[in-house]
């Protein structure tokens, strides 16, 4: 399964606004994803990497994260610093 995938269903998810429309896309991801990786997509779905009886933390500063994702997607880091203030309601 590639990332893409799951991407585009949270882009999807992000603009979504009626219950049935969200419900809809969710249950697409969840049908196109292999068995095996179900409990993953989920988790990554709730926002988590791992169950939290895992104690998994990765410790990354909002910053580094954001940077890493800047590198990852070739996407200026400005703009990725600029999108995770936009997300919580801060101006830059």
């Amino acid at each position: 399964m590639r990332y893409q995938i799951v991407a585009e269903a949270y882009r999807d998810l992000e603009v979504a606004s009626a219950r049935l429309e969200l419900i809809a896309r969710l249950a697409d991801l969840f049908r196109q994803t292999p068995n095996e990786l179900l409990p993953t997509v989920a988790l990554l779905c709730q926002g988590q990497i791992a169950p939290d009886f895992a104690g998994v933390e990765l410790g990354l500063a909002e910053r580094l994260a954001a940077r890493a994702v800047a590198e990852a997607t070739g996407i200026p880091r400005r703009v990725v610093y600029q999108a995770v203030l936009d997300a919580r309601g801060e101006s830059g």
